[in-house]
């Protein structure tokens, strides 16, 4: 079965300087300070923001439960 095409479109608004909010979401040291719900830590966050690229995102929570790793490709 061919796989659809999809595409996803977020806009936000942010009071902050257009180059630090790329920062935010495509460094992963970044990206891993914020990402996920409240009182989440995530010990590992590889991403590679070029075109074909991919993320991997293993995200601790509260409990120390390390839950199944977010991968996208």
């Amino acid at each position: 079965m061919p796989s659809a095409i999809r595409d996803l479109t977020l806009v936000r608004t942010f009071d902050a300087p257009r180059d630090l909010v790329l920062e935010a979401f495509s460094e992963p040291r970044h990206l891993a300070q914020w990402w996920g719900p409240h009182g989440y830590t995530n010990p590992l966050c590889e991403l590679d923001a070029r075109p074909g690229g991919a993320f991997r995102i293993h995200m601790c929570g509260p409990d120390g439960t390390i839950h199944p790793p977010l991968s996208r490709r």
